[in-house]
């Protein structure tokens, strides 16, 4: 059965496009790889493609370069106006990880560009994770992040 060869992105929808290139470029320390201008509103065919409402627009998208792999950041105008975002504990909410050579520095940095902590920094004694340390930081428009340090725990580490 095929695998997936590599992982290549992430795709998420933000309200603010330019807002939250600043914060993943400065706070997160992505790199910006490209942009891509609005679209006119989408067909029925064109928006059951990606799974959002016939008639909404693409207003904007950003591509970042996060190490070895891309988030990719989307602004939509929906028919009827802004629908709120679901919590992150509903089926298909998520958190991103990142993973960081200093733990300390990349929070500093992430909180300074508007960030919000959840906890100080943890560490994992949980099976398969042990030794990792971990720290969970909300982006301005509620995306959960995920800043990992897993050199002491090489169970996790990319490529093991």
């Amino acid at each position: 059965m095929p695998t997936p060869s590599c992982f290549h992105h992430i795709g998420i929808t933000v309200p603010d496009l330019e807002a939250a290139v600043r914060f993943m470029t400065e706070g997160m320390g992505c790199a910006l790889a490209f942009t891509a201008p609005g679209r006119d509103p989408m067909t029925a065919e064109a928006a059951a493609r990606i799974n959002v409402a016939p008639g909404s627009r693409i207003a904007g998208m950003a591509m970042l370069r996060a190490g070895a792999g891309y988030v990719e950041l989307f602004a939509f105008e929906h028919p009827g106006g802004a629908r709120p975002a679901a919590p992150r504990w509903n089926e298909g909410g998520a958190h991103v990880a990142f993973a960081v050579d200093d733990l300390e520095a990349a929070l500093a940095r992430a909180v300074a560009a508007g960030g919000c902590a959840l906890s100080g920094i943890n560490r994992s004694e949980s099976p398969g994770f042990a030794g990792m340390r971990w720290v969970y930081v909300v982006a301005p428009w509620g995306q959960t992040f995920e800043l990992v340090d897993v050199r002491a725990a090489p169970g996790v580490a990319l490529g093991a």
